[in-house]
């Protein structure tokens, strides 16, 4: 798993990743604290979650207005 931010895709770094198995399936979670000042207005997070043995991938984006 791996979570970026726009507008140049950078990896964000230090990223909490807990995974908790319910029965035959997963959930994940990725936590990240940021300062509103470290970022721009919007900034995109996309989250990405790759699975090679099962040639899965997904991936979820939202926008964020810092100070908002």
């Amino acid at each position: 798993m791996a979570l970026f931010k726009d507008p140049d895709r950078m990896i964000v770094d230090d990223v909490q990743v807990e995974t908790l198995s319910r029965q035959r399936s997963y959930d994940i979670v990725a936590t990240k604290l940021m300062p509103d000042d470290d970022l721009d207005t919007p900034t995109v997070f996309a989250c990405e979650l790759r699975i090679p043995e099962a040639s899965y991938e997904v991936t979820k984006s939202v926008v964020y207005y810092p100070g908002k």
